[in-house]
């Protein structure tokens, strides 16, 4: 099948190996190992076995992890993308793994410094907001971070949506 195609292509490099663990995710087949024997967290774990330094491959950890409720793990592996690469994706998961677990100071200081990173990203914006919202009487300021976020970038849906969100509460 393909993930047997992309690994004959070259399966000395960490981005096959990433590719193949997407390929399985995307079929779902988790729990169904291909005819190797192998699964989305083989692949990737492979993938960083062959690059430590590939910061996607960790982000796709974590995003496995998450889908499989293991939030404590996804956090681990946010947290190693976010050392070797600081980008939206691994933030996202940082901020997505730490709510999940109520762990909303870690999420607020993942939130905060993306921001800081890319104070030009709207997205980095409604993370923040994200966390905020999850303080008690932090309307006003979650209010903020998602106008900053509609400044931005005026099209954002998840900004809109979350300031009339914020009106209907």
């Amino acid at each position: 099948g393909l993930t047997n195609d992309i690994l004959r292509i070259d399966n000395r490099h960490a981005t096959g190996w990433l590719l193949a663990s997407m390929f399985c995710e995307c079929r779902k087949e988790d729990d169904i190992s291909d005819a190797s024997g192998s699964n989305a967290k083989t692949f990737v774990e492979k993938a960083i076995q062959l690059d430590p330094s590939f910061a996607a491959a960790f982000i796709f950890k974590g995003h496995l992890h998450l889908s499989q409720g293991n939030h404590e793990q996804a956090t681990i592996a946010f947290y190693q993308a976010n050392s070797l690469c600081k980008t939206l994706e691994s933030y996202k998961g940082l901020v997505t793994a730490n709510l999940t677990l109520g762990k909303t100071k870690e999420a607020m200081v993942a939130a905060k410094e993306s921001v800081t990173l890319m104070p030009k990203c709207a997205a980095t914006y409604i993370l923040y907001g994200k966390c905020l919202s999850r303080s008690p009487n932090s309307t006003v300021d979650t209010l903020k971070a998602y106008s900053k976020a509609l400044e931005i970038d005026p099209y954002n849906f998840k900004a809109a949506g979350a300031i009339s969100d914020i009106f209907v509460m």
